[in-house]
């Protein structure tokens, strides 16, 4: 596992399947998962949240984002 900081409140984890999960402040609001692609929470939770799930995609190249429920990315970091 490896967290990488971005800004005061941008960070993602990376664990050794592939998998990223990035949090904006201590929410995590959009993911990457091998066999399932990019996928953003549904929720809209700031502009600012929102601007750095846009950095997020942006800084990975991801093309095609799926929205999902917030508790999905919630249940991906067990909280």
């Amino acid at each position: 596992m490896k967290l990488t900081q971005f800004g005061p409140n941008e960070h993602e984890v990376s664990f050794s399947d592939g998998t990223i999960v990035f949090f904006s402040y201590s929410a995590p609001v959009a993911a990457f998962r091998p066999a399932l692609g990019c996928i953003r929470s549904d929720q809209f939770f700031s502009k600012t949240t929102n601007r750095h799930v846009e950095h997020f995609i942006k800084r990975h190249d991801y093309k095609d984002v799926a929205p999902v429920p917030q508790a999905v990315l919630e249940h991906l970091v067990g909280s």
